[in-house]
């Protein structure tokens, strides 16, 4: 039998990671899951960017890391309101899908529920696609959630509008 009892929802704060959280929340009815939310600190800079602003790159670090956590303390917020209780939060630094597969290992995450933005093939092509990496290399089961998609769950009426 199939048993879920952690699953792990990375996420960017966006419309669709959001609407990964409600087909976790659809499991979570169900079964006693830990939902772990996990915000991913990428350390890719433009050195110009910090050039032209004049500011350092540690100032510049210092205000991604606090938009991150604004979202991910959104995006925790919204997954309460979901119904879901049992929710780690965490923030790490690094390659986004290396992270997602390094707690997936390390937690034994039994399922991973992951929103992808679609891209179109060039700018998949430049960019890759941390979805793609992750199920190539997950050690679990993958989900992939596209945004706005119908029909497999009932509208849970939580908005993914900023509040």
């Amino acid at each position: 039998m199939l048993s879920i009892k952690k699953i792990l929802v990375p996420t960017d704060g966006s419309e669709t990671s959001l609407e990964s959280l409600k087909y976790v929340s659809s499991f979570a009815g169900k079964f006693e899951i830990s939902v772990y939310l996990l915000a991913v600190i990428s350390p890719h800079h433009s050195i110009y960017d910090v050039y032209a602003q004049h500011i350092t790159l540690a100032h510049r670090e210092a205000e991604i890391a606090k938009l991150v956590e604004e979202n991910i303390a959104k995006t925790a917020k919204k997954a309460k309101e979901m119904g879901l209780t049992d929710i780690k939060v965490i923030t790490n630094v690094g390659e986004p899908y290396k992270k997602i597969i390094e707690l997936a290992e390390e937690e034994k995450i039994d399922l991973i529920v992951i929103g992808t933005h679609g891209h179109k093939r060039l700018t998949h092509f430049l960019l890759g696609s941390v979805t793609e990496k992750v199920i190539r290399t997950a050690p679990c089961p993958v989900l992939v959630v596209r945004q706005r998609i119908h029909g497999m769950i009932e509208n849970k009426n939580i908005s993914t509008e900023e509040d």
